[in-house]
């Protein structure tokens, strides 16, 4: 079951502040931009992470991975298994 806090939270982000992030210059999308970066800071902090640009949002678990094994395969070289 979805905890009945994130529920509230998607609730209050539909009703207020549905905008794109980080692309409009009206005020719902400056809102909607400056709750996503609270968000970010909020789990910088939670996870310690020095900076706030390190806590990437992706929109699900198999996006998360891909991001990681495309990282990694720059690291590989031809034999590497």
């Amino acid at each position: 079951q979805t905890p009945k806090i994130v529920m509230d939270a998607i609730v209050d982000y539909y009703t207020n502040y549905n905008a794109n992030i980080h692309r409009g210059v009206h005020t719902l999308s400056q809102e909607a931009t400056d709750k996503y970066e609270q968000a970010r800071i909020k789990l910088q902090k939670h996870f310690n992470a020095r900076n706030a640009y390190e806590i990437i949002f992706t929109s699900g678990t198999t996006h998360s991975i891909n991001m990681v094994a495309s990282g990694f395969s720059e690291l590989l070289q031809k034999g590497d298994e």
